[in-house]
């Protein structure tokens, strides 16, 4: 009969409609897992720009550092020869 069709009918689109609200949960939850996923990115990316950066400071450190012993080094040898001048 008419009414028992439009009674499953009715049964039928609130099935879909539950169908489609579940969907839509799903999709929000996915596209908030990709917001998530892309924040998490970009604070790995500025770390490693970080880690880059105090990687190339430590490397001028490093060079000063070599430079400086290197005079040191070398005033240590004319100071010696200084010394040994004055040897008794």
């Amino acid at each position: 009969s008419g009414e028992s069709e439009a009674i499953q009918t009715g049964e039928a689109l609130a099935e879909i409609e539950s169908s489609v609200n579940l969907v839509s949960d799903l999709i929000l939850q996915v596209a908030s897992a990709g917001d998530q996923q892309a924040s998490a990115a970009e604070e790995i990316a500025q770390n490693i720009q970080d880690v880059d950066n105090a990687s190339s400071d430590l490397v001028e450190k490093a060079n000063y550092v070599a430079s400086v012993a290197g005079q040191v080094g070398s005033g240590s040898l004319e100071l010696d020869d200084t010394v040994k001048k004055f040897k008794v």
